[in-house]
């Protein structure tokens, strides 16, 4: 399950362009209808017209036939030249020869008016349109020429995809910046610590890690039986106490909670769920060498191995050590800027004997070449906004990302927010985290 924030507006820009594309085919389609309709009043009108000269054509040829048998009874008598006959037979031939195509052209247009109806011109003839049926309205509707531009549906159309074009120059611009996808994998850590004069800090820190929703499927095929959720957490104790003006030291002790599954995968007994404990060591010692410059040294997760099933199959907690610097190189009253460097180092050993104790992985782990470089920088401007941005480079693993942050506080108030840009596939791939910090 996943969920995409729309953050800079591509979806919505996307919905925008559907809807203008919508009203697009609609204002097509009223189109069509309104050009269709436009063909069959023509063709209706012109059936009509040709109906119309068709019976006054025949007309004229009764009574131009009706004047020849009289100009010929009058040539009988004496009464007219030969040539007037001549004259009246030319002029009724004439007009007998204009009756054919008449009639042609009225059967094309009742054809035409056959197909735009539906129906094929052999299902029969529509019904007849005479010109006496045809009037204009008494009365014609007032309309001012802005209006009739924007009542015709081709203009219309054309603005609906202007529209739609201009939706996608903002998709296209949402689709070059990061995308949040938010998921049913999320991480939540939350903490306290209080001073203590005399004595030092003590403080307590829970972090959940929820791993969402997994199938269960049948053990020769893939078919889904049923679901399960997985998830792990941890709450530590932690003390920490200045040795010197300059150096502090101190110690976490955790407990942790591993729920992977808990049901029972074929013939293996127990579940998926462990606890185990670790315990860390940190030291920070501040103008370390020369002026404005920290340096800290972090050992994590030293602990026994975790066991889910049986201590044969028991898998070593990610022990770690940390080594890092930091220099404030600009320190003004609005502007501060801070350069961080930090390598990791796993202190796990395998071997095809299985994984090493934690006390000796701790010797035998410095073989492995697994370090993991961490180069970051951050930028406060008057204590109340603070720009952040980091590189991690694992070369063992193959992954090299960029990370962005930014930060406000107000008071006593702080609230932090990053995304990291790992590369598609990668664990951390367009994770996105957020802090608030009460207290200072």
């Amino acid at each position: 399950v996943s969920y995409l924030l729309d953050v800079f507006g591509g979806t919505r820009r996307a919905i925008e362009e559907s809807g203008a594309q919508l009203e697009n085919q609609r204002f097509v389609t009223e189109a069509t209808y309104l050009t269709l309709i436009g063909n069959v009043l023509t063709a209706a009108i012109q059936q009509a017209s040709l109906s119309a000269q068709i019976i006054a054509t025949q007309e004229i040829i009764s009574v131009q036939a009706q004047a020849l048998d009289l100009t010929v009874q009058q040539f009988e008598l004496g009464a007219v030249a030969r040539g007037d006959v001549l004259a009246q037979q030319s002029q009724l031939t004439q007009t007998q020869a204009s009756l054919p195509g008449l009639q042609r052209q009225l059967a094309q247009v009742r054809t035409q008016l056959t197909v735009l109806s539906g129906r094929f011109p052999s299902e029969g003839l529509i019904a007849e349109v005479n010109l006496t049926d045809l009037q204009l309205p008494r009365e014609l509707p007032l309309s001012v020429p802005s209006d009739l531009v924007n009542q015709r549906p081709d203009i219309r159309s054309s603005e609906a995809l202007l529209h739609a074009a201009n939706a996608q120059i903002g998709i296209a611009t949402a689709n070059m910046l990061p995308q949040f996808n938010l998921s049913d994998l999320y991480y939540l850590f939350g903490a306290y610590r209080q001073s203590i004069e005399g004595l030092g800090t003590i403080g307590i820190n829970i972090t959940y890690l929820n791993l969402g929703e997994q199938n269960i499927t049948e053990e020769t095929s893939p078919e889904v039986v049923g679901t399960f959720n997985s998830n792990e957490w941890a709450i530590s104790l932690a003390y920490a106490t200045l040795l010197s003006e300059n150096l502090g030291v101190g110690l976490n002790f955790r407990f942790i909670r591993s729920n992977l599954a808990n049901v029972q995968v074929g013939a293996q007994k127990g579940a998926g769920v462990a606890n185990a404990f670790a315990v860390d060591l940190g030291m920070l010692k501040k103008n370390f060498l020369i002026n404005r410059l920290n340096f800290g040294v972090n050992v994590s997760n030293i602990g026994p191995k975790i066991t889910y099933i049986n201590a044969s199959q028991a898998d070593p907690i990610p022990t770690n050590i940390r080594v890092g610097f930091a220099y404030n190189i600009l320190e003004q009253q609005y502007n501060k800027i801070t350069l961080a460097l930090d390598v990791n180092k796993l202190l796990v050993n395998r071997t095809t004997e299985g994984p090493d104790s934690v006390w000796k992985s701790m010797v035998t782990a410095w073989g492995n070449d697994d370090l993991i470089f961490n180069l970051g920088g951050e930028y406060w401007y008057a204590d109340l906004i603070a720009l952040r941005a980091g590189y991690n480079h694992d070369e063992a693993g193959n992954v090299k990302f960029l990370s962005f942050g930014a930060g406000l506080r107000y008071a006593n108030y702080q609230f932090d927010f990053a995304y990291v840009a790992a590369p598609e596939g990668h664990p951390l791939s367009d994770t996105m985290r957020f802090s608030l910090m009460i207290g200072r």
